[in-house]
């Protein structure tokens, strides 16, 4: 780390013997305090520190919770200076550290508002800092609200590009740097380029021309000096992947044929029976991950414990919807902060992007660990005597009906001539709707088939059953309960192809 003279020399006043040994004793609570209150970071410092809070054991975990006190006070500091929606909210004039200590950063964040994309949307100009330059004019998707534009300075980009340069420079050991395909898609997100240790390939699959194109650049051997010769990672969107996987099988080449080292997917809940089926189609490791453009980070489904934890670098809350009463485990919204140095121009501290989550206690990492519901806007709950009841959640729905062959959830990819990208809002497939004028109230779940089902009535009756049955035992639900007490009732009805219209987006 680098901070600015203070007096007593470049690096300030040199602690007496007493210190020393007070501040080796409490080394977490020493870089607390000092990053805090640097005017410079070094980035290269921060991702060694982020890089050692990283690993098993106490000291690191007690590290972590020093770097993210720290990062939060430094966020809301430079946020109250420069930022006018900051600058101006009554909560954050008034705040002030707990009991005159910089305390944690639940503690520093606690009675600070929830901030919604809608407002921010709204107003778009106020949540610009004024200390940094304009560098990067970018945009989130309509997939989860209204588009939203996402400034990123120059500043920002330099400390990202050295963060992360230096976080994977261990991967950049000696020999060939390996090749990755990346399928991006503009309309869900302007992406935000990193340092990789290797070579980073661009393609897509929206039509002909591109998967084509896709299918040359895996199937290429390279002769580039210092890299290997073939493609060894991909990721994308998971449809996108899901559509390039067929495609492949549909031409008669075997993904596993290929040699991939990794897959990653992201952009929408990854049911398990799709990762199941990557990871068998590629033979190789996928990486399910969770990402927005308006922070910088996100988090990764974890390999030990199969739920997702967030990047160090990010902070993230499980509160109560309609509330912000903290949920230490069970079903909330993730309500995630930016930190400072890593997002500048553009604070978002507290923000709500509208995905529900399953928290879960476990012990695996620091952080917390969840599964994805799915959006809260598609997510269906009633409220009995003043409580929540939450009766579906979108991704639950979607990981019974990815298992389902009878479900016309991946017509879109067999004989691509032209490809659709119907993902946006909700599920093509499927509509669910709660009626509140019947007695009791009726959840009723739409699922559209492959075929008509008065041609096989037995079979769609097996497959509304299934989905039923999944419906009733979803964790963090009250359905089963509310039904067997006649406070709603569920019916799952089965339509042939074509039927449904294109998903509404709920916001």
């Amino acid at each position: 780390m680098t901070e600015r003279s203070r007096g007593g020399g470049p690096s300030g006043p040199r602690p007496s013997p007493d210190t020393e040994n007070t501040e080796n004793a409490d080394a977490p609570l020493l870089v607390r305090d000092r990053l805090a209150h640097m005017e410079d970071v070094d980035p290269g410092g921060l991702a060694r520190l982020f890089s050692l809070a990283s690993l098993e054991g106490e000291v690191p975990a007690r590290f972590l919770d020093a770097l993210h006190a720290a990062l939060a006070h430094r966020t809301i500091a430079h946020a109250r200076a420069h930022v006018p929606w900051y600058r101006e909210h009554p909560e954050y004039a008034s705040w002030s550290l707990p009991q005159g200590r910089l305390g944690s950063a639940s503690e520093l964040l606690r009675g600070l508002p929830v901030l919604y994309r809608a407002v921010v949307a709204a107003s778009p100009a106020r949540f610009v800092a004024d200390d940094v330059l304009l560098g990067a004019l970018g945009h989130t998707s309509g997939s989860t609200g209204t588009p939203l534009p996402v400034r990123r300075s120059v500043e920002e980009s330099d400390f990202l590009a050295a963060y992360f340069e230096r976080l994977t420079a261990p991967l950049a050991h000696d020999g060939p740097r390996p090749i990755s395909l990346n399928l991006p898609n503009a309309y869900h997100g302007t992406p935000l380029r990193l340092p990789a240790p290797g070579l980073s390939l661009s393609s897509g699959v929206t039509d002909d021309l591109l998967l084509g194109e896709t299918v040359r650049a895996l199937t290429t051997r390279y002769d580039l000096p210092g890299f290997r010769t073939r493609v060894e990672f991909l990721s994308g969107l998971v449809n996108h992947v899901l559509l390039l996987t067929g495609h492949l099988m549909e031409q008669g080449i075997d993904p596993r044929a290929l040699g991939l080292r990794g897959v990653s997917v992201a952009g929408g809940a990854a049911a398990p029976h799709w990762r199941r089926f990557l990871a068998s189609a590629w033979g190789c490791p996928v990486t399910d991950r969770f990402t927005l453009t308006e922070v910088v980070g996100g988090a990764s489904r974890c390999a030990a414990c199969d739920l997702f934890h967030l990047d160090p670098h990010v902070f993230g809350e499980v509160l109560e919807p309609g509330s912000d009463t903290p949920v230490a485990e069970g079903p909330g919204r993730l309500v995630l902060t930016a930190f400072h140095p890593f997002v500048q121009m553009q604070p978002m501290i507290r923000y709500d992007a509208g995905d529900l989550v399953l928290r879960r206690k476990n012990g695996c990492r620091p952080t917390p660990a969840f599964e994805f519901l799915g959006k809260r806007g598609n997510a269906i709950a009633l409220e009995l005597r003043g409580r929540r009841k939450w009766l579906l959640f979108p991704a639950v729905l979607n990981a019974v009906l990815a298992g389902l062959p009878d479900v016309r959830a991946v017509e879109w990819a067999s004989g691509v001539r032209r490809v659709y990208d119907r993902t946006l809002g909700g599920l093509p497939y499927a509509r669910t709707v709660l009626d509140r004028s019947s007695s009791p109230p009726e959840l009723r779940v739409e699922v559209e088939l492959r075929y008509g089902p008065h041609f096989h009535p037995a079979r769609a009756e097996e497959v509304a059953a299934q989905v039923a049955d999944a419906l009733r035992g979803a964790e963090g639900t009250a359905l089963a309960e509310l039904e067997a007490g006649g406070a709603v009732r569920l019916r799952v009805v089965c339509r042939p192809p074509g039927s449904l219209p294109e998903p509404e987006l709920k916001l």
